[in-house]
């Protein structure tokens, strides 16, 4: 955990495996929908909130697909 900060991190590659979607497409996703939770540089990879990037998915439906409770 980053000081100061109250969240879980993760990383991009461990987000795409909670929600099934490819890192590619998390990394779009961040890239490109001003919705998407702020992401952080950690080192060579980004990390964002679980709690917020949960939120996120819960959120958005995309094809029926939705973060299971």
């Amino acid at each position: 955990m980053i000081p100061g900060m109250d969240h879980d991190l993760i990383t991009f590659t461990e987000l795409a495996r909670r929600v099934e979607l490819s890192q590619q497409r998390i990394s779009q996703l961040a890239a490109t929908d001003p919705k998407f939770p702020d992401t952080f540089p950690f080192g060579p990879v980004r990390v964002v909130s679980w709690e917020e990037a949960e939120q996120y998915f819960k959120e958005r439906k995309q094809r029926g697909r939705q973060v299971e409770e």
